[in-house]
């Protein structure tokens, strides 16, 4: 029987090994698996993102959360990113599934903060806070990206 930890360890040393997708074939497989429901082309891209979720995994990974937490959050990201990308938008998808991956490793450092498993030195109430500032940008640029439009900045001065 194999550990959480040998797992991860293995997904990544797989995961270094995975050839990136171009820009083309990524489409492709986007829109087989969109469009009929092909899960080996889903499969494909699952395979080929696995090396940005341990990339980004890893700079959270001093969050006093376990690195087999983080990466099995940033693979549901992963998963979220593939169902919701837009193919036709222009955007790669290692770019847009970056932000969904961050999202949910965010909200999982976020999770077990709040359950109390770590306790608050002062250190972790920083980490905390730039948690959550990392949160509400990612929010921001969500916001931005839907809708096209630029949010106001809240300090700027009112005209005179």
């Amino acid at each position: 029987m194999t550990s959480a930890r040998e797992h991860t360890r293995e997904l990544m040393s797989r995961a270094s090994r995975c050839r990136r997708l171009g820009a083309v074939e990524e489409r492709e497989l986007v829109r087989r698996w969109q469009q009929r429901s092909d899960g080996t082309a889903r499969e494909q891209l699952m395979r080929a993102g696995m090396r940005d979720v341990v990339a980004i995994a890893r700079r959270y990974s001093g969050a006093n959360v376990p690195l087999e937490d983080l990466v099995s959050e940033g693979t549901l990201g992963l998963m979220t990113a593939i169902d919701r990308f837009d193919p036709d938008r222009g955007v790669r998808l290692v770019k847009y599934s970056s932000h969904w991956i961050r999202a949910r490793i965010t909200r999982c450092i976020l999770r077990e903060w709040k359950r109390g498993r770590t306790g608050m030195g002062s250190t972790r109430v920083q980490r905390f806070f730039k948690v959550r500032r990392e949160r509400a940008r990612q929010m921001a640029r969500a916001a931005i990206a839907s809708s096209g439009q630029p949010i106001p900045h809240a300090a700027a001065p009112p005209p005179p």
